[in-house]
C-alpha cells in the first residue's frame, strides 16, 4: 500500500492509479470515524449514566469469558473506583474525574463486547458515547501514573481496536505503555529477576492486576506495529517477558472439552506476540532495511523455525494445520481463542515470509526471484490461501462486535494473494487464487445483518468491495498478459 508499493504494482500490470481506494497511511482494515460537531462533544462536569448501569455491566463482565481474556479491571478494587465517581457530596476533584474516566471507558468496552442489550446498534452508538466522554478527560491522563489511568487508557485502546479506530489505538496504547513503565508493570520486580505470579502473597493484588494491564499492553502494541506500519511503542530488551506461572495450562485449559476457562489467559497466546516483535523487528524495521537480502532470509528461516516450534507446543487437537484443505474438517473445539489463534498464526506466516520480497528489487525495478525468495513467496501465499480458506468457514460463527479487529486478516491475506499472482501469474495455481478475489466477500454479514449500520461504515464496506475488485481486475489483467505473450 505505500508509493512505491504501488508504483510496482503500475509498472507490472500498465494500470495507472491502481488500488487507489486506500492508502499506507489508511489502510482498508482501518476506519476513521467521522467527526463530531462541536455541539455534540460532552463538556465538564460530565452527565453521567446511572450508577446502577455500571454495576449491571460489571456484574456481565465477572460472569463472561470476557473478564478472563481481557482483564482490564479488578473487581473489588473497581468497586471502590465506581464509589469514587459517584461520590458528588464534596467538591469534584482529578481523582474524581480519574475515576469518571475509568468508569466511562469500562461502559465503552462493555457495552461493545459484552451488550445489555440485543440490539447491536444501540450497543454500538452507547458505546462510542460513552469512549467520546472519556476521551473528555484525557489530559488528566498526563499526571502522575495510576492504575484507573491505565485502565482507562487500556480500555479505550481496546474499544479503538475493535471499533477500526487503529489510529487513535496508536495514541492511547502509547499513553498506556509509558504509564507501564512509571509502575515498573514492564518489570517482574525491582531487579528485574523472578517472576511475580510464583508467589501471590510476596506480590500485592495491584501489582498483579498491573502486570496483567502490561500484558494487554503488549499484545495491543505488537498487533497495531504490523497493522499500520508503524514502529513499537514496547521495547522487549527493556520488559521481562517471562510467562505468568502454568500460563500455558491457563490458556488451553477447558478448550479440549469445551469447558468455560477460570483464569486469565488473554486474548491469544503471548508467546505468538513475542515471535511477531521479533519479525518486525528483524525483517520490517529501520535496522533491517539496511540488512543485506541474505541476512533477511537467515532471519526468515530462524523466524520460521521458532514459529514452527510454537506450532508443534500446542495440544495436537488444537494445533493448526501448516495447510488448511478447502473442506477440510475441523478438528478442534469451536472456540474463539482457537478460531483467533488459528488466524493469527497463518497471518505471522505470511508477515514472515513475504519479507523475502521487500529487498529483492533489482534497481531497474524488476524482482530478483532467487531460489530462497521463490521458496519464502510460496510459504507466504499459501499461508495466506489457508487463512482465507479457514476463515471463510468460521465466518458466519464470528461476531459484529469483532468485525473491526478481525479485518485485517482477510485482507491481508488477499493482498498478499495478488502479489503471488502479479510476481508467478505463469503457474496454474495463480489461475486458481485469481477464484479468492473473484469469489471473496468477507464483510457481507455486517451489511446483511445490519441495513441500519452508519452511513460511514456502509461507506467504508463500499470501498472494500471496489478494493477487492480492483484487485481481481489487475490479477486478470496480469495473467492474461503473461498468456499472450508465451503464445
Amino acid at each position: 500500500m505505500s508509493p512505491e508499493g504501488k508504483s510496482w504494482i503500475q509498472s507490472r500490470t500498465g494500470q495507472a492509479n491502481a488500488l487507489a481506494e486506500f492508502s499506507s497511511f489508511e489502510p482498508p482494515w482501518q476506519y476513521h470515524h467521522p467527526i463530531r460537531p462541536t455541539s455534540q462533544i460532552p463538556t465538564i462536569p460530565l452527565k453521567m449514566p446511572k450508577q446502577t448501569v455500571v454495576l449491571n455491566a460489571l456484574q456481565q463482565y465477572k460472569q463472561n469469558v470476557l473478564s478472563l481474556a481481557f482483564p482490564v479491571v479488578e473487581v473489588s478494587a473497581f468497586e471502590k473506583t465506581i464509589a469514587e465517581a459517584y461520590n458528588f457530596e464534596g467538591p469534584g476533584n482529578s481523582i474524581q474525574l480519574c475515576s469518571q474516566a475509568c468508569v466511562l471507558a469500562f461502559l465503552a468496552l462493555t457495552s461493545l463486547m459484552v451488550p445489555q442489550t440485543s440490539d447491536f446498534m444501540e450497543s454500538l452508538l452507547a458505546s462510542e458515547s460513552y469512549s467520546t466522554s472519556a476521551r473528555i478527560l484525557l489530559p488528566l491522563m498526563l499526571k502522575e501514573a495510576s492504575i484507573e489511568k491505565l485502565q482507562t487508557l487500556v480500555m479505550l485502546s481496546i474499544h479503538d481496536v475493535f471499533t477500526g479506530n487503529l489510529q487513535e489505538a496508536c495514541f492511547t496504547n502509547a499513553l498506556a505503555t509509558r504509564i507501564t513503565f512509571f509502575m515498573g508493570a514492564n518489570r517482574c520486580n525491582g531487579s528485574g529477576n523472578g517472576n511475580p505470579m510464583q508467589n501471590r502473597a510476596v506480590y500485592p493484588a495491584p501489582y498483579l492486576h498491573a502486570r496483567n494491564l502490561f500484558w494487554l499492553v503488549y499484545i495491543l502494541d505488537k498487533e497495531l506495529c504490523i497493522r499500520t506500519g508503524h514502529p513499537p511503542s514496547v521495547n522487549d530488551d527493556c520488559c521481562d517477558l517471562d510467562l505468568p506461572e502454568e500460563y500455558m495450562k491457563q490458556f488451553y485449559e477447558g478448550l479440549k472439552d469445551i469447558q468455560v476457562p477460570s483464569q486469565v489467559h488473554f486474548p491469544f497466546d503471548l508467546r505468538l506476540a513475542m515471535i511477531k516483535s521479533k519479525a518486525h523487528s528483524q525483517l520490517y524495521s529501520a535496522n533491517a532495511a539496511r540488512k543485506e537480502s541474505s541476512e533477511i532470509l537467515q532471519d526468515i528461516r530462524v523466524l520460521d523455525q521458532e514459529l514452527e516450534i510454537w506450532r508443534r507446543s500446542l495440544p495436537h487437537c488444537l494445533r493448526p494445520t501448516m495447510n488448511f484443505k478447502e473442506n477440510q474438517h475441523v478438528r478442534h473445539v469451536i472456540d474463539m481463542r482457537i478460531v483467533i489463534l488459528q488466524l493469527a498464526y497463518y497471518s505471522c506466516m505470511s508477515y514472515i515470509h513475504e519479507a523475502s520480497c521487500k529487498f529483492q528489487l533489482s534497481p531497474e525495478g524488476e524482482l530478483l526471484v532467487t531460489e530462497g525468495v521463490n521458496s519464502s513467496l510460496t510459504l507466504a501465499v499459501e499461508a495466506s490461501r489457508s487463512l482465507l480458506l479457514y476463515y471463510r468457514l468460521m465466518q458466519p460463527l464470528l461476531e459484529n462486535q469483532s468485525f473491526w479487529a478481525m479485518l485485517y486478516y482477510p485482507v491481508s491475506a488477499l493482498m498478499t494473494i495478488l502479489k503471488g499472482i502479479i510476481l508467478r501469474p505463469e503457474r496454474q495455481q495463480s489461475h486458481d487464487d485469481l477464484e479468492f478475489l473473484e469469489k471473496g466477500n468477507y464483510w457481507k454479514n455486517l451489511g446483511d445483518l445490519h441495513s441500519d449500520i452508519p452511513e460511514g461504515v456502509q461507506d467504508h464496506l463500499q470501498r472494500l468491495d471496489n478494493f477487492v475488485t480492483d484487485m481481481s481486475r489487475l490479477g486478470k489483467i496480469v495473467i492474461t498478459e503473461t498468456h499472450h505473450t508465451q503464445e
